[in-house]
């Protein structure tokens, strides 16, 4: 290698979230990660909800509606709708530095709108 960062391990998961209150955070799916440094990134897509007013998104060491480690335009971002069928999608990145293994969560929170609506995927690199 010469001067980079070195991806030792690829991790990646696929859901569809369901089940999602209103105006709080659900968990989209999860990666548990080993110990070290990691560059992870989530992409969310919101489909044809007329209903739908707001939508965030996070990746976060907290599951559900615990946000005390989102920080809005690090690991929380607001997700853009285009404005005929309030469809959006973001991707999110982010590094975690860790002690311990721990789990990874791609989170939504939707506004005006429940149900199997949002699929997301969530990798991860382990710098060298």
């Amino acid at each position: 290698m010469t001067g980079g960062i070195e991806y030792r391990e690829v991790v990646q998961s696929t859901a569809v979230g369901s089940g999602f209150t209103l105006s709080q955070f659900g968990d989209i799916t999860s990666l548990l990660l080993s110990i070290g440094d990691w560059v992870v990134r989530g992409i969310i897509n919101i489909v044809d909800l007329a209903s739908l007013t707001a939508a965030q998104g996070a990746l976060s060491i907290n599951s559900g509606n615990t946000v005390t480690d989102h920080v809005v335009g690090d690991n929380q971002m607001d997700i853009p709708l285009v404005a005929v069928a309030n469809e959006g999608s973001v991707s999110l990145f982010n590094r975690f530095s860790l002690s311990a293994e721990t789990t990874i969560y791609l989170k939504a929170k939707l506004v005006g709108a429940v149900g199997n609506v949002v699929t997301g995927k969530i990798e991860a690199r382990q710098m060298g």
